[in-house]
């Protein structure tokens, strides 16, 4: 009787010695899991979704790409206070806006465009030598967290040749192309000149 509680107790050391530890899951397991899929055989320490803090690691990362999915974004921009100053005899008119980034990263306007003018284009009125002029404006960059105004007297879109008779009351479109690839639509309602 002795004999044979040895044999058990040798036994079961020797299943203890070789038991194979809990695999690590592999890059494809942590691949699936970081767009919420349920992994299959996955080991019982291993959660199923990343944690907190990779999570806003890859959202600062890569900004319009949701980090644990895999899905768009919603747009870390936006038009505030936005509207447009019309000018008599067809001269062109101006936009004015605030663009905000809630974004961690900064982010550049590049160009612009409206169903209803032919031409939209980013300008800054300086004053040179004492005179004011209007330079052309190749990229305009909105801070991470933060913002820029066009505002007259500074930066402003200049809408040229109108495809629709515009009028102060009217409403028009504007089309605004950012160097991350996003575009905004904004609404702007139109002013007479002497608004501000």
């Amino acid at each position: 009787m002795k004999f044979f509680a040895i044999f058990l107790t040798a036994c079961a050391l020797s299943v203890f010695a070789f038991a194979a530890p809990d695999a690590a899951p592999d890059p494809d397991s942590e691949r699936i899991a970081a767009q919420g899929k349920p992994l299959k055989n996955a080991p019982a320490h291993f959660s199923a979704r990343l944690p907190k803090e990779r999570a806003r690691r890859q959202y600062e990362q890569y900004g319009e790409r949701e980090a644990t999915q895999g899905k768009p974004l919603k747009s870390t921009l936006a038009v505030e206070r936005g509207w447009a100053r019309w000018l008599p005899s067809e001269r062109p008119a101006a936009a004015y806006m605030i663009l905000e980034n809630r974004g961690a990263q900064s982010v550049d306007l590049i160009s612009a465009s409206s169903p209803d003018y032919a031409h939209v284009s980013v300008h800054q009125s300086v004053v040179q030598d004492g005179k004011s002029k209007m330079v052309r404006v190749r990229r305009l960059t909105v801070p991470a967290h933060g913002e820029v105004g066009l505002m007259p007297g500074g930066y402003h879109l200049m809408l040229e040749q109108a495809r629709r008779k515009i009028a102060p009351g009217n409403t028009i479109k504007i089309e605004l192309h950012f160097s991350d690839s996003t575009t905004l639509e904004t609404e702007l309602p139109v002013r007479p000149p002497a608004s501000n």
